[in-house]
């Protein structure tokens, strides 16, 4: 059995597991084992969102156990420091591990051109830790900055810089302009004394976007009241502001960097001697790195199957690979940490079974920015769109990506993030989705439904129902108890027709009326379907589970037990008297109610308190679960 060894769980080693394993199906083919230092995937093109205060640290973690729990991939947990070439070994700080084929993905590091005092007085974006490190350092700052009572000194801690205006670079930007005002709030602070800086070298931000879109960009930064200064290249870095090239100075407490990537300095370290070019000789610095599949930045050299130039059994991916496409370097995107982990999961997978291995061919489809919760552009297979389209988009591409990675869970948790819970109406709908309501104000309809039916159940035990001289008509199946307890549909019509004759318009009458009038097709094929097929059906088969499914449900909702299935259970037999004709509008706030009381209105002095976070722990840990993605509450609660 062959063994396929991981190492980073970025979005190229993700990519690649989830491949292999669809690839070999049967559990004797191959071992794949994932390696990461954390026990969680990072969506690293949401950091910002992080940091900048907009969602919380757990939006951009995806467990590696929710990934894989239900797949044949093993996942361990440990730091690698070494990896031995010459006999397939990589060393850890916990065990050495062996591999027959190792997929390379250990991501890339922050790119600081040498600049004096830019790795040590600045805050870089570029993995979870730093995300946090960002976060707290600015709600610090504004903590600081409101027991400051100089008015210069609190305007130079209340300076945020940006460096770098790529990707990461503008969409923090946008974070903190629109993070700026619930701080400013919340630590009694004027708005007039925070300045939201970008210092840029280049002549333009985005570079990638088109000129339409890179305009768009700077109008709406600069009408959020951002201060921007391009062609203005950094010289000095130090922890009370930074000098520009023409001598200015800017004093600031915070300057983050974005200004590029490189590879990682664990790939500039490794050893490639022994490979198959190693035995040529190197006369410079240059060649030397060459011979040893290290170019430029730190980054690998890979041919055109993703395979390390020295070693055929190790493949390249995502950030850390160097390959030239049309003489053009892979930039580094998630498209191509996705695309380059494809190819070699597939080369792999063709090379265990003798089949002809795929020469690398990317397909870029687009970029997209958001610039804050509200705003975004996007050129997306060849359109540029901005603004509220723009931002969808990137919504869109998200849940497509977690979709392919974790299933509906990981949709429904994205979401919940960016939707359902975000504070301050940092996103793209405002609060319309995210103003909560305490569950204690649901506490009195969950009572009154609950009331409701199980007087329903009480009622018709003692109308007879469980008689069995009563029959089997199919009228009592859609009994009207629920609009008017003890009284016969015809009689209920009956009474409707005379309300209508009565006074046609009169509010009374028409709240006495059925929902769904006695001549509208779907009631009549009801009737229909009632007469020829129920009636058929002896009567302790229906009318004694009727009875006591109405009793369990009022049972359940009074004591808060499986709210949840007692609420779906009420709002289907609601829409069943709706479709029979029989509930009125008077009766209809059953239907919201049962909807309503979906959101946890158990839990209030209600058994779902204890018993939902112990059935959602167990339903998690089983396989089903983990092979459907269909987790039940916070994965990292199930242990």
């Amino acid at each position: 059995m062959k063994r396929v060894a991981i190492l980073g769980a970025g979005y190229g080693g993700v990519e690649a597991a989830k491949q292999l394993s669809k690839m070999f199906k049967k559990p004797s083919e191959v071992e794949i084992t994932l390696y990461d230092r954390n026990p969680f995937h990072t969506l690293m093109t949401e950091l910002h969102e992080v940091a900048g205060g907009r969602c919380q640290p757990e939006s951009v973690q995806v467990t590696l156990e929710k990934i894989f729990g239900g797949t044949k991939v093993g996942v361990v947990i440990d730091t690698i420091k070494d990896i031995s070439f010459a006999t397939n070994t990589l060393k850890g700080e916990e065990a050495t591990y062996q591999y027959d084929y190792l997929v390379l993905g250990p991501g890339a590091e922050p790119e600081y051109f040498g600049i004096k005092g830019a790795k040590e007085h600045s805050l870089a974006l570029w993995s979870f830790n730093d995300a946090l490190r960002l976060r707290r350092h600015i709600e610090d700052q504004f903590l600081k900055a409101s027991r400051e009572p100089n008015t210069l000194r609190r305007r130079k801690i209340l300076t945020l810089t940006v460096a770098g205006a790529g990707f990461t670079g503008i969409e923090m930007l946008g974070e903190l302009l629109e993070w700026k005002k619930p701080l400013c709030h919340r630590y009694g602070i004027d708005e007039n004394d925070v300045s939201v800086v970008l210092v840029e070298a280049m002549t333009e931000i985005l570079p990638l976007l088109p000129k339409k879109l890179r305009t768009d960009s700077l109008r709406f930064l600069a009408r959020k009241g951002a201060v921007m200064y391009l062609n203005t290249p950094i010289t000095e870095v130090r922890a009370d502001g930074i000098t520009v090239k023409s001598g200015a100075t800017i004093d600031t407490e915070t300057l983050i960097w974005t200004c590029g990537v490189r590879g990682p300095e664990f790939a500039s370290k490794l050893d490639f001697t022994g490979g198959k070019d190693s035995g040529k000789p190197a006369a410079t610095e240059e060649e030397t790195n060459l011979k040893y599949n290290i170019v430029k930045k730190a980054r690998l050299r890979s041919n055109e199957f993703m395979q390390s130039v020295e070693f055929d059994n190790v493949y390249l991916v995502g950030d850390v690979l160097w390959f030239s496409e049309r003489s053009r370097v892979l930039p580094q995107v998630v498209e191509t940490a996705l695309q380059t982990a494809g190819y070699a999961a597939h080369n792999i997978h063709a090379e265990i079974h003798g089949k002809t291995k795929k020469a690398f061919r990317s397909n870029y489809h687009g970029y997209m920015v958001s610039i804050g919760s509200k705003f975004a552009v996007a050129h997306v297979l060849g359109m540029e769109l901005t603004g509220f389209v723009a931002m969808a988009m990137k919504h869109l591409v998200n849940l497509h990506y977690l979709w392919g990675v974790v299933g509906v869970n990981g949709c429904w948790e994205y979401l919940q993030h960016h939707f359902f819970t975000v504070k301050d109406g940092r996103s793209q709908l405002g609060n319309q989705l995210a103003a909560k309501s305490p569950s204690y104000w649901m506490l009195p309809v969950r009572l009154a439904l609950g009331l409701m039916w199980l007087g329903e159940s009480v009622a018709k035990v003692l109308e007879g129902w469980l008689d069995a001289s009563r029959g089997t008509s199919s009228s009592w199946m859609f009994s009207p108890g629920v609009v008017q307890p003890g009284v016969d549909p015809d009689t209920v019509g009956a009474a409707t027709e005379a309300a209508k004759a009565v006074k046609v318009h009169d509010f009374l009458g028409f709240m006495a009326q059925p929902i769904l009038p006695h001549d509208f097709f779907l009631v009549q094929w009801m009737q229909g379907f009632m007469d020829s097929v129920v009636s058929q059906v002896p009567f302790m088969l229906l009318q004694v589970p009727v009875v006591a499914v109405e009793g369990l449900m009022g049972l359940a909702l009074l004591g808060g037990t499986f709210t949840w299935l007692a609420a779906v259970a009420s709002l289907a037999l609601s829409l069943n008297f709706v479709v029979s004709g029989t509930l009125t509008w008077n009766s209809a706030w059953m239907l919201f109610a049962s909807v309503s009381l979906m959101g946890g209105a158990g839990r209030v002095l209600g058994l779902d308190a204890w018993i939902m976070p112990w059935l959602q722990r167990w339903w998690s840990r089983t396989q089903l679960a983990k092979k459907t993605y269909w987790y039940l509450g916070d994965a990292r609660k199930r242990k």
